[in-house]
């Protein structure tokens, strides 16, 4: 991941595959972990029963799933704008 100044740097194989995912198995793959994390904070750190935790991280996994999937074709959106541009010049 280095890079020459003047250069943007390589973005790791691992982020380029899931940016080249559809948002389905985005969802698939980041949903889950992403309910079970907010649970967690739900149930530890904000001291909810462990019943009301887990329907809050259930509840806030949907929009936060949906703000991941987003920021990532946002992120492929931009890195393949920047690289048309390199391109240009």
């Amino acid at each position: 991941m280095s890079s020459r100044p003047g250069q943007r740097a390589t973005p790791p194989r691992f982020l380029l595959w899931w940016e080249s995912l559809d948002g389905g198995p985005q969802a698939l793959i980041g949903g889950p972990p992403i309910a079970a994390l907010l649970a967690l904070v739900h149930v530890t750190l904000l001291n909810q029963p462990t019943g009301r935790g887990i329907g809050y991280g259930l509840f806030w996994a949907v929009p936060a799933t949906w703000a991941v999937i987003a920021a990532s074709k946002h992120e492929r959106r931009k890195r393949q704008a920047l690289d048309r541009e390199a391109g240009e010049h």
